[in-house]
């Protein structure tokens, strides 16, 4: 059995200094058991050189026994512990044994499906391995092609379930990632001999482009992959946070363009934006006449109209009622150029005229409401103050149709120079009350001594003192008391 081993990692720099990144790949073709594959040790060859092309340092071998693939992993094991990223590419054969995923070594027979823990290496050992890595696991699978072990174990499988692909994980730690070139329990082609198997085809070249997540760029292995193996279905199991996993740093291909590039108007305001003239303002609202809702149009009508004025160049049309003006520019660099306005009324909406002509009646002095584009009272009420001071024949209700709202904005456009006066504002100051005094107090007085019918007054008109009744005296008759009731309370 031939196998060998190559080694990309720079030997003599110290663990203590080890890269950042570091990856091994194994191809297993040999199979002394089975048939030979005919592309792992393509596929294990180019991918150790694309990994060490995006700064992974590499430890690439082929045709790995089960104890050399376990030597292999336990030696890896040192450097990705020391690394802030560890990967492990496996392309060869491999199998699912009760619910449990195995890597087949070159030397294993399988004769029976108890043979799978003794002669193939598990996947949660390497896994386990590269657990030490501090920002990212990843585990790529090459290694769902048609298994001839798969029917050497049907007959004395002892229970237990044998797929010819990979099963899915159930143990994977955090911040780690496993990619399969096809789904749970599915298969692959191995690919055209002497060339590199469909999975590894589309890896290589997600590789060279742009730099992205690891996950974006395995969505890119999977839609290559597909163009040519219609059915395939990569798969990724990810246990990853929402930080950015990049193994493709070092790709400098510019990204694909599906056709030359178009400016848009967001890329045309930013550059006119800079040092735009009247005349580029003017060409960006022809331009994109049929994206006058965007906000950016908007702003591109305000800041024409802002150098209307300041436009050496800008001549008035003669005649008002045109669609357009026309204003001849002088000859530039032996070309003739001809200046196409459009009117502001005839591009804007309903909504923007609305607040077009609030503005400008507030310009003038005429109104004072906010800029909410809603023609009610106080609008109205704006437009009969510019009537008044301007004579102008201007929509009194321009609410009630679109038209109407656009001639009411061309007249107020047409007459700039209108000021409508402040208001005179009255204050309605209520009469001023004289406060009634408060009533004053009754002087308190003693009472008068009050007078009893029984006392009469004498003839110095002083009053006669109460006679004071006594109660009878013991031995008093009773005869003798009641003849005496003026003099006695009263009688036994």
């Amino acid at each position: 059995m031939k196998h060998f081993l190559i080694v990309l990692f720079l030997l003599i720099v110290p663990l203590s200094a080890a890269a950042s990144k570091v990856a091994l790949v194994i191809g297993n073709a040999e199979y002394s058991a089975v048939a030979r594959l005919d592309n792992p040790h393509n596929d294990a060859r180019d991918v150790a050189q694309a990994l060490a092309r995006q700064g992974f340092d590499v430890i690439a071998a082929t045709d790995l026994t089960r104890n050399e693939m376990r030597d292999a992993l336990r030696d890896f094991r040192q450097r990705a512990d020391a690394a802030e990223m560890a990967l492990v590419y496996y392309a060869g054969h491999g199998i699912e044994v009760g619910g449990r995923n195995y890597l087949i070594p070159v030397d294993a027979r399988l004769e029976d499906a108890r043979d799978a823990e003794l002669e193939m290496v598990d996947l949660d050992l390497v896994l386990g391995q590269i657990s030490g890595a501090g920002k990212l696991r990843m585990v790529v699978l090459d290694a769902c092609r048609n298994n001839p072990f798969v029917t050497r174990m049907q007959s004395s499988t002892g229970g237990r379930s044998v797929s010819s692909g990979l099963g899915r994980v159930e143990t994977a730690q955090s911040d780690t990632l496993i990619a399969y070139a096809a789904a749970a329990g599915g298969i692959t082609p191995d690919g055209v001999a002497g060339e590199n198997s469909p999975f590894t085809t589309a890896f290589l070249a997600a590789m060279q482009e742009p730099p992205t997540d690891v996950r974006r760029l395995l969505g890119r292995v999977r839609d290559k992959m597909r163009k040519s193996v219609p059915d395939a279905a990569p798969f990724v199991y990810a246990l990853l946070g929402g930080g950015e996993f990049v193994i493709n740093p070092n790709s400098d291909r510019a990204p694909v363009q599906a056709a030359p590039a178009t400016p848009g108007i967001s890329e045309d305001f930013v550059r006119i934006d800079r040092d735009g003239t009247f005349e580029d303002w003017n060409e960006f609202l022809v331009r994109y006449q049929d994206q006058a809702d965007h906000p950016l149009y908007a702003f591109a009508l305000e800041k024409r109209e802002a150098l209307r004025e300041a436009d050496a160049y800008f001549t008035p049309a003669t005649d008002p009622e045109e669609s357009s003006e026309i204003a001849a520019l002088p000859e530039q660099e032996g070309e003739s150029r001809t200046l196409v306005i459009v009117p502001v009324q005839s591009i804007l909406s309903r909504d923007e005229a609305a607040r077009r002509l609030q503005r400008l009646l507030g310009d003038a002095g005429c109104y004072r409401g906010a800029i909410d584009g809603i023609i009610g009272r106080g609008s109205k009420a704006a437009i009969d103050r510019f009537i008044e001071q301007s004579g102008v024949d201007v929509p009194r209700d321009p609410g009630t149709s679109e038209d109407a709202l656009k001639e009411a904005l061309a007249r107020v456009e047409e007459n700039p120079d209108v000021d409508c006066p402040a208001p005179v504002v009255v204050r309605h100051t209520p009469p001023r009350t004289t406060p009634k005094p408060p009533k004053p107090e009754p002087l308190v007085q003693d009472p008068a001594p009050r007078t009893s019918p029984r006392q009469p007054a004498l003839p110095d008109g002083s009053i006669e003192p109460r006679r004071t009744k006594l109660l009878p005296e013991a031995g008093t008759n009773l005869a003798e008391c009641r003849g005496n009731r003026a003099k006695f309370y009263q009688c036994p």
